[in-house]
């Protein structure tokens, strides 16, 4: 099973936030299960952005003690997940598809599709404007469990 996660999936995750159980579960669940875990490059610079951020603002970490931090966090990260890159057209076509208001939610979605995903999962599901019909199913972490996991 290949599965897109999210860039705010893993934040929740690695940054223990409000949603941190579900996100938890979730990964451990397809860990378990041997499922192939997507995400893009692009998000890997955001989480980057946003995790080093974290560490110095909410942990109050500088210098080398918050560069070391965040090397063991992003290492984490590239070994739960695998990273799926873009080439030109599926970049295109995020860019060119109206059925999404934001360009970065476009482009996850053709991302997954191009590395073969099955599901796409996201807290923020609206973002993908229902595309449930789409080659690449969107889920919440709760539906995703719930619909693909429990009935595996």
């Amino acid at each position: 099973m290949k599965v897109f996660i999210d860039t705010n999936v893993i934040l929740e995750y690695f940054m223990h936030r409000e949603k941190y159980e579900v996100a938890e579960k979730l990964l451990k669940e397809l860990h378990n299960r041997d499922a192939q875990m997507f995400m893009s490059v692009g998000a890997f610079y955001t989480i980057h952005f946003i995790i080093l951020k974290y560490l110095r603002k909410e942990q109050g970490l500088v210098g080398e003690e918050c560069l070391r931090n965040l090397r063991i966090i992003l290492n984490k990260i590239l070994q739960m997940f695998d990273v799926a890159e873009h080439d030109k057209n599926s970049l295109l076509q995020g860019v060119s598809d109206k059925e999404y208001k934001d360009i970065e939610d476009s482009c996850q979605y053709q991302v997954a599709r191009k590395v073969g995903c099955a599901a796409l999962v996201s807290f923020n599901i609206s973002d993908y404007n229902d595309l449930t019909v789409g080659q690449v199913k969107i889920y919440t972490p709760e539906q995703f469990i719930e619909k693909e996991l429990v009935n595996e």
